[in-house]
């Protein structure tokens, strides 16, 4: 009976437990997430592809296969005024910071507009920046423009 009492194997045991709970709280982290069938499956793409072949029967063997695609998303109606402006837009955002004689512009991404920092006399400024819009940028209006 003595030995139930044994400190030492008291202490054996409360390791060997601890290292059990230790295992039992660890184990689900280091196993490998597995995904289910549907995170796995292969999306589709958004455009589908038509083979047309380049000639018909036998002779088509080892020649270039021409894939075109049914639909590609782009509205090719879009008219022409409006693909103006946004060449023009597109233009003078590339061109930003822009640095002028009484001015300087750059573009908020956030706002989407134009910023125009006016030197003094301000009033003076907005009027040669005005012009040189109109001279550069014809097609943008001046509501795409804040000024400081």
């Amino acid at each position: 009976m003595r030995y139930l009492y044994n400190p030492k194997i008291f202490i054996i045991l409360f390791i060997i437990l601890g290292v059990f709970i230790l295992f039992v709280i660890l184990y689900p982290f280091n196993r490998p997430i597995q995904k289910t069938k549907e995170e796995s499956k292969i999306l589709p793409t958004p455009t589908k592809f038509v083979v047309v072949p380049t000639q018909t029967g036998a002779q088509n063997t080892g020649k270039k296969i021409n894939i075109t695609p049914r639909f590609t998303g782009v509205n090719e109606d879009i008219p022409q005024p409006t693909l103006s402006i946004a060449m023009q837009k597109q233009a003078l955002k590339k061109k930003t910071p822009l640095t002028e004689n009484g001015f300087v512009v750059t573009y908020d991404y956030q706002s989407d507009n134009f910023v125009v920092t006016l030197s003094e006399p301000k009033q003076d400024n907005k009027k040669v920046f005005e012009q040189w819009l109109k001279q550069n940028y014809s097609l943008l209006t001046l509501n795409k423009f804040l000024f400081k």
